[in-house]
């Protein structure tokens, strides 16, 4: 199947001459000039792509599309051979990167790989001056990968994390795990990082952020848990419980059942002493909990504390009792033991999830009757 004879109007162009070098069948080559001022400025920088005359028999191209446009390599718009070896036009090349803008979106390094689809990725001298400024946004996007699996304690390899350019800062951050991504952005405006994003907690002069604490968003617990390209907070509790949803297509649901009916807050039990926002919040953060220690007494809310009902472990699959002396390591009171509530935050991570073994549970978990 041939390709398409291309013209000026349909390939994407940019000031490039064709290479002055004649190939040994008398046709002039169909590559691209070097830069001004470059070494044989005339010819190719790289390999000469040859003779692309479709009406000669000695071509050394015959029957290639610019995987861009789809048109054939020929002697209307100049060519290039990229370090992989596979041919596209000049201007083709050039435009799909200048168009790459990842502010307000997803890092993805797979956007610069050869458009032929070998796998590799796009080299070529010429188009160094659009490659350059890619590289140390890579070096960045790689450093806040492997800083999100640290905090996480490499319980998850670095490339399975969602890495984002704030659309208003062009900081790069982590947007959380992307198998338990409960978002996508629509508008490239609202991806935001953490600094732009929230309405409390700024940077301690002493500790940068490091002792600012995330607030669950459906609860007043620490969140361990930042998913939705930074904007989700979750405790493990809740987290358990949304993947749960996520997984069975239920999350919106789930998120409208929740958001409206966070628990009251019990302060002796929250770790910010109840000096936090009342209700749902989004990606709160505290001020710097070294320096200012939260007292109760400033708590926002005045709601008598509720009266605590044991209730059944919410882990998935389980079939005991809630714990009868609500903790944190068994998220006050919502499972039956830390390690039932350890296998869930682990198994809910894929779907279907199915029971606990009976490795997990402790001698004081109690069966539901």
């Amino acid at each position: 199947m041939g390709c398409s004879t291309s013209s000026a109007a349909k390939v994407s162009r940019l000031p490039s001459k064709r290479c002055s070098r004649i190939d040994v069948c008398g046709h002039r080559c169909g590559g691209s000039q070097g830069e001004a001022g470059a070494q044989l400025a005339g010819a190719c920088v790289e390999q000469c792509v040859g003779c692309v005359d479709p009406s000669c028999p000695h071509r050394r191209v015959v029957d290639v599309c610019c995987p861009v446009c789809l048109y054939a390599i020929d002697k209307v718009a100049p060519s290039i051979r990229l370090v992989c070896g596979h041919l596209v036009h000049y201007g083709c090349a050039a435009k799909m990167l200048r168009s790459l803008d990842w502010r307000g979106h997803e890092v993805s390094p797979a956007a610069l790989n050869c458009p032929a689809g070998c796998g590799n990725r796009i080299v070529h001298p010429l188009l160094e001056r659009w490659l350059g400024p890619f590289a140390g946004l890579f070096l960045e996007a790689g450093s806040v990968a492997n800083r999100a699996a640290a905090e996480g304690r490499f319980e998850h390899n670095p490339d399975v994390y969602r890495i984002f350019q704030c659309h208003a800062c062009a900081k790069i951050f982590s947007g959380g795990l992307r198998q338990c991504d409960v978002v996508d952005a629509d508008d490239a405006r609202t991806v935001l990082c953490e600094q732009c994003i929230r309405t409390d907690g700024t940077d301690c002069k002493l500790h940068g952020d490091k002792f600012c604490g995330k607030k669950c968003n459906y609860c007043c617990q620490m969140a361990t848990f930042v998913c939705g390209w930074g904007t989700h907070f979750f405790c493990t509790s809740c987290h358990i419980s949304a993947a749960s949803a996520f997984h069975q297509n239920q999350w919106n649901f789930w998120h409208k059942e929740h958001a409206p009916n966070v628990p009251v807050c019990i302060p002796d039990r929250c770790p910010f002493a109840g000096v936090h926002p009342l209700g749902y919040t989004k990606a709160w953060r505290s001020p710097c909990l070294q320096c200012h220690r939260p007292c109760a007494a400033l708590a926002f809310t005045s709601t008598p504390q509720p009266v605590w009902a044991r209730k059944e472990c919410e882990s998935p699959g389980c079939t005991s009792m809630a714990h009868v002396e609500p903790a944190p390591c068994n998220g006050w009171g919502r499972h039956c033991c830390s390690g039932c509530m350890t296998w869930a935050s682990n198994a809910t991570m894929a779907p279907n999830p199915g029971s606990p073994p009976e490795s997990c549970h402790d001698a004081r978990c109690a069966r539901v009757t």
